[in-house]
C-alpha cells in the first residue's frame, strides 16, 4: 500500500525543470584617471558575495523580471489565473468555516496583494548560490517548462548585470559632472588671477 501511494503521488506531481545562469563579479576598477577611482573595486570576500546574493534575490530585481516577462499573465506565478487544486478547494472551504474570517475588515488593495504574491511566487522559483571560492554566482530557476526555466534564469542574470551597469554609469556620470563643474571653477579662478 505504501509503494502504491508513493507511485500515485509521483504520478500526480508535475515535472519540474531547473535551469541556471552564471554571473561573475568583476573586481576591476572603473577609473577616470590613473590615480582617482570612480567606484571602489568589489573585493571577492564573503561579505561582498553575500551582498550580491541579496541583490540577486531582492524584491526590486524580482519585480523587474516579473514586469519584463509579464509573469502576471502566467498561471504558474499568478494564483488568480491558475485552476484551484482539490487541496486548495478544501482549504478555502475550511477557511470559510473559521469564525475569524467571518468579520475580516482590513483587506489590502487587490492590485498590491496580487503583485506581491506574484513576486513571492517568482522568488520561490529562483535561488542564487556562490560557486566555491570564486567570484561566480549561479542563478537557478525552476519551472514546469524547461524553456521558461531557462528564460527566468537568463532574464534574472541579465537584469542583475544591467542594474550593476546602471550603477556604474550613474557613478561615472556624477563624477564627470563634478569634474566639469570643478574645471569651470578652476578656469574662472585662473582667469581672475590672470586679470
Amino acid at each position: 500500500a505504501t509503494i502504491l501511494c508513493a507511485v500515485a503521488f509521483a504520478m500526480v506531481q508535475p515535472t519540474t525543470y531547473t535551469s541556471s545562469a552564471v554571473v561573475i563579479l568583476d573586481p576591476r576598477k572603473n577609473n577616470v584617471t590613473e590615480t582617482t577611482s570612480v567606484l571602489s573595486p568589489l573585493t571577492p570576500d564573503a561579505a561582498t558575495m553575500q551582498n550580491q546574493l541579496q541583490i540577486l534575490t531582492s524584491r526590486e530585481l524580482a519585480a523587474t523580471v516579473v514586469e519584463r516577462l509579464k509573469l502576471q499573465d502566467d498561471p504558474e506565478f499568478n494564483p488568480a489565473l491558475a485552476r484551484p487544486s482539490l487541496m486548495q478547494l478544501v482549504g478555502q472551504m475550511f477557511s470559510l468555516l473559521h469564525p475569524r474570517n467571518w468579520f475580516a475588515s482590513d483587506m489590502p488593495a487587490p492590485g498590491t496583494l496580487g503583485r506581491d504574491r506574484i513576486i513571492d511566487n517568482f522568488l520561490g522559483h529562483i535561488s542564487a548560490n556562490p560557486q566555491g571560492l570564486s567570484t561566480a554566482i549561479t542563478v537557478s530557476a525552476r519551472s514546469h517548462d524547461a524553456t521558461k526555466a531557462a528564460l527566468l534564469a537568463n532574464t534574472l542574470a541579465d537584469a542583475y548585470v544591467k542594474a550593476q551597469l546602471a550603477i556604474k554609469v550613474n557613478a561615472t556620470a556624477a563624477t564627470t559632472d563634478w569634474l566639469n563643474s570643478r574645471l569651470q571653477d578652476l578656469s574662472q579662478q585662473l582667469q581672475a588671477q590672470q586679470e
